[in-house]
């Protein structure tokens, strides 16, 4: 019998304190904070749009090489090895700075992301602690590195609502 309250005194010790400390920890979903929130939602829009731009003009451009090119090698018996060198180089040149353009276009897209993301982590760094000392919580993971968790721990969507009504003021 003695045996048996031990073990039972033990088991409702580690039962109470699992419980206990589950309540101070939550975790959050990162990717969808990013794609669900109001600013989150106008960012990926304008990113995309300008992303279609770049791909739009990537595509008029090819054809307009294309076309060049066909128009070149169809005149090549016709025009002299150095008109036709020429001719050659200035399209290659001109693929050259296009490439160049793109790079560039890409590289502004890349900073535009990355300072993006860093406005939007650092509000929601704040609003994290903010929600962390009110809640009494002694722990907020990433969903990305949790393998199996609750979901009454989730708090993303009070933390999106938040996020929401903050850019709204």
């Amino acid at each position: 019998m003695k045996n048996y309250l031990k073990y039972f005194f033990l088991f409702f010790l580690f039962f109470k304190s699992s419980y206990s400390f589950a309540n101070e920890i939550a975790y959050i979903d990162l990717n969808y904070i990013y794609n669900e929130s109001i600013i989150g939602k106008n960012f990926n829009k304008d990113f995309n749009d300008k992303k279609k731009i770049i791909n739009s003009e990537i595509e008029i451009f090819k054809k307009k090489i294309e076309n060049e090119n066909n128009d070149l090698v169809s005149k090549k018996n016709i025009l002299s090895e150095e008109i036709y060198n020429e001719k050659y180089n200035k399209i290659q040149k001109s693929i050259k700075e296009f490439n160049l353009l793109i790079q560039n276009k890409d590289n502004n897209l890349k900073i535009m992301k990355s300072d993006f993301e860093n406005i939007l982590f650092s509000n929601l760094n704040i609003i994290l602690e903010d929600f962390y000392s009110k809640n009494s919580l002694k722990l907020i993971l990433k969903k990305s590195d949790i393998l199996v968790a609750d979901k009454e721990l989730d708090i993303t969507l009070k933390i999106l609502d938040i996020l929401d009504r903050k850019i709204n003021n």
